[in-house]
């Protein structure tokens, strides 16, 4: 067992190891990028490059983008169609995705797929693989209703080419909830991951990861609903079973973790929520970086705490940090950069900044009536901060008006 902080390969501290992110904790999960790859390089199992050998979890964080990137480079030269490439292209597109690089995965997985449709052919397992791949990085840039269209026809093809309930046919029903409820078709999504969660309870096992991450998408949909009390019974059942089996720094545990954060502040346990979601952020800071996507969302949840809390300018100066870096990082009309916004506005109409909470509230209107369509319910939820904001901007310019706490936007 190695000591004092060193890679358990070599047991060597300098220079000093990374974190793996698979489910080995303390220092069993502490290695050199240099070692992991000589280690997978002299498996046969291609596996050794994206999966820890000792808990059969994926790597997670700089290790899996590493590992990813020195695989590529080891392959990108060979023929388009060479097995070993296009391997090494799935997962150094999988890795990007996971780092919040969706258009870079998602331009990648484009290639791929060109190539796999060709060699071994469009309704190869790999080939449809790929395909649900590159649907989730478009999930990832907000483009719900490309995906949703990619989602639909590959569920069609797996219910007949693999059955009803392989996994992979229920791994793409889950992926279609996603879009769905990034859609606003919040009620749809549910009943859907309401069927989805009884097939894998009895296909997979009520601990299965798929089975818990089904659990917790659900109960965000629930959320999303205003079903905050059940939402939170479940997620906690969630989260006890993840943070046992996968670790309490595991991607999916982080997002139960999230998930379980909305439903609190959903119900008005603001200071609770909060503690949560600092904790999540500083994990996510940590193991993604301060820049990465999720860790953003991670910040702004923070901040709508303290929104809950009265504690509006706190609130204000952080979702403004956020919203710089959002835009530059996801694009001005990324569904996440539209939240904070939303999010901001309310921060300042809280305080009595009603002119600059109206003009970003227009600007917003504008984008998510083209984003996302004049009847989703975000676009909804926009014209009624609009009119509330114009309606308390006129009164506070003839009376003293004692603004009322207005709930922020969820995630």
């Amino acid at each position: 067992m190695p000591s004092n902080n060193g890679c358990f390969i070599c047991l060597e501290t300098n220079p000093p190891p990374i974190q793996m992110g698979c489910a080995c904790r303390g220092e069993a999960g502490l290695a050199h990028l240099g070692c992991l790859a000589k280690a997978a390089e002299s498996r046969a199992a291609r596996e050794g490059w994206w999966k820890c050998r000792t808990c059969n979890q994926g790597f997670t964080g700089a290790m899996q983008r590493g590992l990813a990137e020195e695989l590529w480079l080891r392959s990108r030269d060979q023929p388009a169609e060479s097995e070993d490439r296009q391997h090494a292209a799935w997962n150094l597109a999988n890795a990007l995705r996971c780092q919040g690089k969706y258009a870079e995965a998602a331009q990648m997985q484009h290639e791929l797929l060109d190539v796999r449709r060709r060699v071994p052919g469009p309704e190869h397992p790999i080939t449809l693989g790929t395909i649900s791949d590159l649907a989730l990085s478009l999930c990832g840039q907000g483009k719900y209703v490309e995906a949703e269209q990619m989602q639909r026809e590959l569920l069609d093809v797996r219910r007949r080419v693999l059955g009803p309930e392989h996994p992979n046919t229920l791994t793409t029903m889950s992926n279609l909830c996603s879009s769905l409820r990034g859609q606003g078709k919040y009620t749809e999504a549910e009943q859907m991951r309401r069927e989805l969660l009884i097939v894998m309870q009895r296909v997979l096992g009520p601990d299965h990861r798929d089975t818990l991450i089904t659990m917790s998408s659900l109960a965000l949909s629930l959320s999303c609903q205003g079903k905050y009390a059940e939402a939170e019974q479940m997620l906690r059942t969630v989260l006890d079973v993840q943070r046992r089996v996968l670790g309490p720094e595991h991607p999916n545990t982080l997002i139960t973790m999230s998930n379980l954060a909305s439903s609190l502040h959903g119900q008005g346990k603001y200071a609770e929520a909060e503690q949560m979601q600092r904790e999540l952020l500083n994990v996510r800071r940590r193991v993604l970086g301060a820049g990465h996507p999720t860790t953003l969302v991670a910040m702004g949840n923070v901040a709508l705490s303290l929104s809950g809390q009265g504690k509006y300018a706190e609130a204000e100066q952080m979702l403004r940090r956020v919203l710089n870096v959002v835009r530059q990082v996801l694009g001005p009309e990324h569904p996440n950069t539209l939240i904070t916004m939303s999010n901001l506005a309310s921060s300042l109409h809280c305080q009595g900044k009603y002119a600059e909470a109206e003009q970003m509230q227009r600007e917003l209107l504008d984008m998510r009536r083209r984003v996302l369509g004049a009847g989703h319910p975000e676009t909804l939820a926009t014209v009624d901060s609009l009119s509330n904001c114009i309606a308390r901007k006129r009164r506070s310019s003839s009376a003293a008006d004692p603004h009322p706490d207005v709930p922020p936007a969820k995630r």
